[in-house]
């Protein structure tokens, strides 16, 4: 089970550490070309309702807009839409968006958790320090005294008292 815990663990955070990269990606692009994902879905009484996801000028924003009635030419399904060819709806507002940094906030911060945890935490000094055959309390060379350390006297786990 604590196995199955780790795996998951594990998975998420490198989930989230992908979505984070893929969030930077997207604020900095959005500085310079506008984004926007768009699914359009259909109607029994012919009329489509469009659903879009935009980014631009550092914020991104999800917008819905309500019935339309069907133009001739339009695709149903997803479709994406960048740099000219973007469009932004008639009621966007640029007041009902987040910051791409919230995103990255969001996603962040279980892969900064997990290296924090794993790599700077004492616990994880300590364990590299006796791999290395070093004092864990203080990092002294322990090769010449393995039994108790000469500069702090602390004694390491291994050692036979």
């Amino acid at each position: 089970m604590i196995r199955l815990r780790r795996i998951l663990f594990k998975t998420a955070t490198a989930l989230s550490l992908l979505m984070c990269i893929f969030f930077a990606a997207l604020w900095v692009r959005s500085y310079f070309v506008p984004d926007a994902v768009a699914w359009r879905l259909s109607h029994p009484n012919n009329s489509v309702e469009i659903i879009s996801i935009h980014s631009y000028d550092g914020r991104i924003g999800i917008e819905g807009i309500g019935e339309w009635a069907v133009p001739p030419n339009l695709r149903l399904g997803l479709s994406w839409r960048s740099g000219r060819a973007f469009w932004l709806p008639s009621g966007w507002n640029p007041q009902a968006t987040i910051p791409h940094w919230h995103l990255l906030i969001y996603t962040g911060a279980l892969p900064i958790w997990f290296c924090v945890r794993h790599y700077l935490s004492l616990p994880a000094l300590q364990k590299r320090r006796r791999k290395k055959g070093l004092c864990p309390t203080c990092g002294y060379d322990l090769r010449a005294s393995p039994d108790c350390c000469p500069e702090c006297g602390a004694i390491p786990s291994g050692a036979v008292s």
